[in-house]
């Protein structure tokens, strides 16, 4: 199978980038006076966009910063976000600050809310719940970061008290940020990230800039702003997408009702979804409730005490590449899935389900089993002395292997 060539070496240079701030921090510590102070001083002069999931506290400084204002209100589906970050884009604004990202996570429609409802109903397995949220929030990011402008976005922390010594030597309680409300590991998705605290002031907590590490900051000090311009204008000048037809990358799962999608990828997709080794099929449709297939792998699983088979798909159907059958007396039948063109008939109220086995490789299959075909009878040719014999009838292939209850590991 041919590959693609290794590209050649060449001179590393900086190129300018459209950076992407992060400022967390506890509810009160400033986070949206220092984002409005950071898009002024450092780009003076640039249309500002403010998505404000914070019942607009923002206007609270519009007297002091020249800003537009979208006031998005729950439910704090990815897809809203992202709708709003295209939007501001399209329009033309050069700086969005987006107050808060926390919402997306932890806020009324928000991943975890979302969540947790699929977690209570009847039968829900809480670990396979998470294939249907992980790609919507990889693709909540990469909107944010593959946007072409510049983003600062604010992020709550969990708030503590810790006990600090006055000078008069008595203790005070001081109310501290921790880690940021959002999912793990997004705060290092940005550029740089300032850590703000109640005093007002910051410190970088993740830093690809090379700038400001182990000071204390005050964010709308002109100061931080020029040293940030300076960085930003050094390198070589690249043209970025055209921000009038930039469109986001769209949310892997749907935020609303599960909709029966259809997926036919392309084997560069398959292999980018599931590395080279794996084969590249390209049989997979949706009809209603029946899906075929050509599955890349099955897996025996049991988690909090739930048995079930865990199958790799080659596409995507309801925003997920795997589904998972509970039936146990389908186990047998759908570990003898992959590699091999399969018919499922599913259940997508709320995850792909594997309800029945209907044909493996061109077998049919009933009730997790597969359905012996009767031999049929044929005639040879034969010549005029011979057509008065009796003859055998024909050898037929092997019968396929049973598989029972038996055969099912558990």
């Amino acid at each position: 199978m041919a590959t693609a060539a290794i590209p050649k070496a060449r001179r590393a240079e900086k190129k300018r980038v459209k950076i992407k701030i992060g400022i967390q921090g506890p509810s009160g510590s400033g986070k949206t006076w220092a984002a409005l102070a950071l898009a002024a001083n450092v780009w003076p002069g640039a249309r500002v966009c403010v998505i404000d999931t914070e019942n607009d506290s923002s206007l609270l400084y519009a007297d002091q910063w020249n800003f537009d204002q979208i006031p998005l209100g729950p439910p704090f589906t990815s897809a809203r976000y992202e709708e709003c970050i295209e939007s501001v884009v399209r329009d033309g604004y050069d700086v969005l600050i987006m107050d808060t990202i926390t919402h997306q996570w932890d806020g009324e429609g928000g991943i975890l809310s979302r969540k947790a409802e699929m977690d209570a109903r009847p039968g829900a397995n809480s670990w396979a719940n998470w294939e249907k949220f992980t790609p919507e929030h990889r693709a909540f990011i990469e909107a944010i970061k593959q946007s072409p402008i510049h983003i600062i976005a604010t992020m709550r922390t969990k708030q503590d008290y810790v006990l600090e010594q006055t000078d008069k030597g008595k203790s005070k309680p001081v109310k501290v940020g921790m880690a940021p409300i959002v999912r793990e590991g997004t705060d290092y998705e940005f550029s740089i990230v300032f850590d703000v605290q109640m005093d007002h002031k910051a410190q970088v907590s993740k830093n690809r800039t090379g700038m400001f590490d182990g000071e204390i900051l005050d964010l709308a000090s002109p100061k931080v702003a020029d040293r940030l311009q300076g960085w930003l204008s050094s390198g070589i000048e690249v043209k970025g997408e055209d921000t009038k037809t930039w469109s986001a990358p769209k949310t892997a799962v749907p935020d609303g009702p599960r909709e029966r999608q259809t997926a036919n990828r392309s084997t560069q997709q398959q292999s980018e979804r599931h590395g080279a080794s794996e084969p590249q099929q390209t049989v997979f449709s949706l009809a209603d409730d029946l899906l075929t297939c050509v599955p890349f792998e099955a897996k025996r699983m049991d988690k909090n005490g739930s048995r079930f088979i865990a199958v790799k798909m080659n596409g995507r159907v309801a925003g997920s590449a795997m589904a998972f059958c509970f039936v146990e007396s389908l186990f047998g039948a759908v570990l003898n899935c992959p590699h091999n063109e399969s018919t499922f008939r599913m259940d997508l109220t709320e995850y792909p389900y594997i309800t029945d086995v209907l044909k493996i490789g061109g077998r049919v299959y009933e009730k997790g089993l597969p359905v012996q075909e009767k031999p049929k009878t044929q005639v040879p040719e034969q010549s005029a002395a011979s057509q008065s014999a009796v003859s055998d009838p024909p050898k037929t292939n092997e019968d396929p292997v049973e598989i029972t209850n038996d055969d099912i590991p558990f």
